[in-house]
């Protein structure tokens, strides 16, 4: 039998996906055996009880995406996977605000410096609309230079086609 490539794309990903169904693992583990793939840690995760606790389980499912040569996403390429999409709907000019809040939570999750200019950008809006920076600031922020109300939409756009060409990711 063929090899399941598609459960084996979301499997690489299982540290990424919250919550992550792990009882199919072990279905999948076991189909797996019935068709001849006999790989110790198919075994292992075969003959765990359901429901699996992902403390359980998470290791072995390492050990089995290593077994079949396929590579586990670290935490990084799947908060650039998310920050990618983000900026893609950015770029679609759909929910500009909406997709912004979005990478600032990506920031503060990951603490990745790549991302520090969608925190900027993000608190630059806040303050834009601020009393305070109105009234006591003359309307201007610090945390990006030169962005008002005017163009804080363009200034993301802008960072974003900066962030998709030098992401290495596919652009739209």
């Amino acid at each position: 039998m063929e090899l399941d490539t598609n459960f084996l794309e979301v499997l690489k990903a299982h540290k990424q996906i919250e919550p992550f169904d792990y009882d199919l693992v072990v279905d999948w583990a076991v189909n797996m055996l019935l068709d001849d793939y006999n790989h110790e840690s198919l075994i292992k995760i075969a003959s765990m009880s359901k429901p699996v606790l992902e403390e359980e389980i998470v290791d072995y499912v390492t050990e089995v995406l290593s077994d079949f040569k396929v590579e586990e996403l670290v935490m990084v390429d799947a908060f650039k996977r998310k920050v990618n999409y983000h900026v893609k709907m950015i770029l679609q000019s759909n929910e500009i605000r909406k997709q912004l809040e979005s990478l600032y939570k990506i920031y503060l999750e990951s603490d990745n410096p790549d991302y520090t200019v969608f925190f900027s950008l993000h608190h630059a809006w806040k303050d834009l609309e601020s009393d305070f920076i109105k009234q006591e600031m003359n309307g201007t922020q610090l945390y990006y230079k030169g962005a008002t109300l005017e163009n804080i939409k363009e200034l993301i756009v802008l960072e974003s086609k900066k962030w998709l060409e030098s992401s290495g990711l596919y652009s739209c």
